[in-house]
């Protein structure tokens, strides 16, 4: 098995194997079965931790900050809502 403290460094590689084999088959058109050296592993390498960066600095936050944005946006329905039926009993009692 692999250690703990390397799976992720692994996970890179294998991602950016997986993206640089599929841009190689789109490349050439035909399917590369790429049998790495050590430039190969330091380019998978590369695109794997820069997919990583990518995913953690630019869209996690993204999707975090619309999940906020809707969630507020349900709680101001919400508030709304109950405001208005408070104001709507209000008015029956009144009467």
């Amino acid at each position: 098995m692999i250690p703990k403290k390397w799976k992720r460094h692994v996970f890179k590689f294998l991602l950016g194997y997986l993206v640089w084999t599929i841009f190689l088959m789109v490349y050439y058109g035909t399917l590369v079965l790429l049998i790495p050296g050590l430039i190969g592993i330091l380019i998978a390498y590369g695109i794997g931790t820069v997919i990583f960066w990518i995913t953690k600095k630019i869209i996690v936050p993204f999707f975090r900050y619309i999940q906020v944005q809707h969630e507020y946006k349900r709680w101001r329905k919400k508030k709304e809502g109950e405001s208005r039926i408070v104001e709507w009993d209000d008015r029956k009692n009144e009467k």
